[in-house]
């Protein structure tokens, strides 16, 4: 008979978002540097997770869904394709020139060096050391004429990083700072910390091309990564955060895009309003990913409130209960005579 961690190391995969990659053979990982094109360097493999571990992961993840931990939030704004365009993106980080606030000063520039800028000189001085050093960035690419698809290649990609107002902005600076400095280690970028709206947060302008000349080409698996950087981040930090998927959060609504909003406010129609169909196949596919999570959690809840642990067993029934508050019945068991710990 299988044990309770044993059982719930099954649903790790499921719950948990992990990077997958393809070996190169059997169980062996491969690494390949853009300075050895051609060259397949193959490492040990990495050592498998135990039963326990995994089920501990799954532990987390409901303790996560129970205590309703705050969700980190890594948004790409943009792209930009030329320096112009990179300094029309650094006043707007920096609070400066027309969007700058009556009686505020600009706000601090810091790129990958450590560097900090500040005011109109300091913006200058940034622009000249990225047109000069690192990879090459045109200084200025007209639009292509109408009825050309081809597009011009996107030279600087604009993220930010946030959090609700009430984690402290030194955390989430901080956080920040750490996150993108792993993340982006070895592109030439520049942030800047706003305090101004709603949520704190941190605006990041990044050149596409490392410095070694490889080129990112993000995709949802890269911005996922990103927010489990910005999680670990901020729980080392003292902060509550997790970086889980809307899938096992059963969260079926996307959110909208500046872009889209602003669209919308001027009668526009965007593209994503134009495809009824697509809409349609997508909320199907929500609704039958959010029916498959449903599912694990029962089972999951079940695995719990048969441990002999009297943790385990509290922990079903707060997941019962956290999905019956959603919306979502739950068809285990657990007995309700059971003491509850801080969780």
């Amino acid at each position: 008979m299988l044990t309770t961690d044993e059982q719930l190391a099954k649903f790790e995969a499921a719950m948990i978002w992990q990077e997958r990659k393809k070996p190169l053979r059997g169980d062996e990982q491969a690494l390949k540097h853009p300075s050895q094109i051609g060259i397949r360097l193959l490492l040990r493999p990495k050592p498998m997770a135990t039963a326990s571990e995994r089920a501990n992961a799954v532990r987390n993840h409901v303790l996560t869904i129970v205590r309703r931990r705050t969700e980190v939030m890594v948004k790409i704004t943009g792209h930009t394709p030329d320096m112009v365009g990179f300094a029309r993106s650094l006043e707007y980080v920096s609070r400066s020139g027309r969007y700058r606030h009556k009686a505020e000063e600009s706000l601090e520039l810091e790129d990958d060096r450590g560097q900090v800028y500040r005011g109109l000189q300091g913006r200058e001085l940034l622009r000249r050391s990225w047109a000069l050093g690192g990879p090459t960035v045109p200084e200025l690419v007209l639009n292509p004429p109408q009825g050309d698809r081809k597009k011009a290649p996107r030279q600087i990609l604009k993220l930010v990083y946030s959090m609700p107002a009430h984690v402290g902005r030194a955390a989430v600076s901080a956080a920040a700072r750490a996150a993108i400095q792993e993340s982006f280690g070895g592109h030439q970028y520049v942030m800047a910390h706003h305090a101004d709206t709603d949520n704190h947060h941190t605006h990041v302008l990044v050149k596409m091309v490392d410095k070694d000349g490889h080129r990112m080409n993000p995709r949802k698996a890269d911005l996922q990564r990103w927010r489990n950087e910005f999680a670990k981040q901020l729980n080392l930090r003292g902060v509550e955060a997790a970086a889980t998927t809307r899938k096992v959060r059963l969260k079926r609504a996307k959110g909208v895009s500046q872009a889209v909003r602003e669209m919308r406010a001027r009668g526009v129609i965007p593209e994503r309003d134009k495809t009824a169909q697509t809409q349609a196949l997508a909320a199907k596919r929500a609704q039958e990913n959010e029916a498959r999570m449903v599912r694990f959690y029962t089972e999951v809840a079940d695995i719990l409130q048969t441990s002999s642990d009297p943790t385990d067993r509290v922990l079903a029934l707060n997941l019962v209960e956290t999905m019956r508050a959603q919306g979502h019945i739950l068809g285990v068991k657990v007995g309700h005579n059971a003491p509850r710990p801080a969780l």
